[in-house]
């Protein structure tokens, strides 16, 4: 691996890089953080002057690196793509610098094995807090076969990462999409602003600037469908809780719209880690931001308790995080139509379910990963090694209620949205999950290039 010039460097010591030395514009420097499922995720990152990057030259990341978590998850790490090269590997990392002899993608890719994962772990340092270091990843064991071959396996493996990249892609933006609509009506109120401008009724002062770029857009505001339209008022009201708020939507607690059951605790001796039918929602299935990922699921092999069944539709939501950074916890997701598996609904995963049937779980479901429930979650979350909430923690928290009719009209628009995302999430996991069972079998030399170049053709 660091024959031709390869190596491995910890990342700049705190004494070296301050938290005074990050600035707003600069460039990036990656922490554990920002370490995504392939690549640096730039969101929220932090940065530093180029005169603080010229005095740290020596850690500054190259295409083909590696960059490695050096505490908590230390299997998380990312590869640096042609455009990530202007960046610092900062405090907390590890930078892997593959050498001359080895194609960069099979060995992120070997590093990406359970076998490699699982030895890492096993060799890492520490109890409560794993930690990594320059020795243990560099005594790593690697199959390393020649040139020829390491590029074969990175070509049928890239084919896959490609298609998953591009659907992650797609439902960013489809996400994207929701959330704005959501902002738009039930943050900011602007069909509510648009209403009270045509009017011709006073705006609130706060609200002011907001009904000042409302105007400034012209014919370019997109207006509502009559019948959607008349739904919403035209004009406020003060509520002392929330500030300036629709007239005559409610002002009310989750515990008024949803209830949240805890999961059954499936014993432990019927997990398996072969694929079946069976898949536990845990809270190890749930992404930063929200949604749901299939290929981290424990399969299940055991007596399956009917309550415990979840739908399509449902929505969840974490109770436990363990990474202990809390990019989790509290997080909703949505279970997926996928007609070979079966959902259970585990231990510290909450269902959450309408006490009145109103059709209007895509709506919650934006209510828990908002900025406003988030403070709410993480400000009452307990622990310290492992992160947790509860669900009277999470209905606690209030929010603004137009009353079922326009929440359902926000429900309807967006579930095509929704149903196409989730078919994408599905399609990427089991495109995953294949990768996940070629990779050892590539490695090992078990199953052959043109083999494996058949069954992800037939994937795609």
């Amino acid at each position: 691996m660091f024959e031709g010039g390869g190596f491995v460097q910890t990342g700049p010591f705190g004494s070296q890089l301050h938290a005074a030395d990050y600035v707003d514009l600069g460039l990036p420097c990656v922490m554990p953080v920002n370490i995504g499922p392939r690549r640096v995720e730039l969101d929220g990152i932090a940065r530093i002057t180029e005169a603080d990057a010229a005095r740290l030259s020596k850690h500054m990341v190259q295409e083909g690196d590696i960059v490695y978590s050096r505490r908590g998850d230390v299997t998380r790490k990312a590869i640096i793509g042609a455009n990530d090269e202007q960046m610092i590997c900062g405090t907390g990392c590890l930078l892997v610098r593959p050498g001359n002899s080895v194609n960069a993608e099979y060995l992120n890719y070997h590093l990406s094995s359970p076998e490699s994962r699982e030895w890492i772990v096993r060799h890492a340092i520490g109890a409560t807090m794993p930690n990594l270091n320059t020795t243990i990843l560099s005594s790593l064991p690697l199959r390393v076969p020649n040139r020829k071959i390491q590029d074969a396996i990175v070509h049928v493996l890239v084919a896959l990462d490609d298609k998953i990249e591009l659907n992650r892609q797609t439902n960013q933006t489809l996400e994207a999409m929701a959330q704005a609509l959501f902002n738009s009506w039930f943050v900011d109120f602007d069909p509510v602003i648009d209403n009270a401008l045509a009017a011709g009724n006073e705006i609130p002062e706060p609200l002011k600037a907001r009904a000042a770029a409302r105007q400034a857009l012209g014919d370019a505001r997109k207006p509502l469908p009559e019948e959607i339209r008349r739904e919403f008022p035209d004009g406020f009201e003060f509520v002392d809780e929330m500030g300036w708020v629709p007239r005559g939507w409610q002002y009310v607690s989750l515990s008024e719209l949803v209830e949240i059951k805890h999961g059954f605790a499936f014993k432990g001796e019927y997990f398996t880690k072969e694929i079946g039918n069976d898949v536990l929602v845990t809270p190890g299935n749930f992404k930063p931001g929200g949604g749901f990922q299939l290929n981290k699921c424990k399969y299940y092999d055991g007596p399956v308790p009917k309550d415990y069944v979840l739908k399509q539709g449902d929505v969840v939501v974490t109770m436990t995080d363990l990474s202990k950074q809390s990019d989790t916890l509290g997080y909703p997701a949505i279970i997926p139509s996928c007609a070979e598996y079966r959902f259970l609904h585990n231990q510290r995963v909450g269902l959450v379910s309408e006490i009145e049937e109103r059709g209007i779980s895509i709506y919650i479901y934006h209510v828990l990963k908002s900025d406003r429930c988030r403070h709410t979650v993480l400000g009452s979350a307990t622990g310290t090694t492992v992160v947790h909430t509860s669900p009277k923690k999470i209905l606690a928290h209030r929010t603004v209620y137009a009353g079922g009719g326009i929440e359902a009209y926000f429900e309807n628009l967006m579930q095509p949205n929704f149903n196409r995302m989730q078919d994408l999430s599905v399609g990427s996991s089991i495109l995953e999950t294949l990768g996940d069972t070629l990779l050892p079998k590539l490695l090992s030399g078990q199953l052959t290039i043109p083999d494996a170049e058949k069954l992800v053709s037939n994937a795609l």
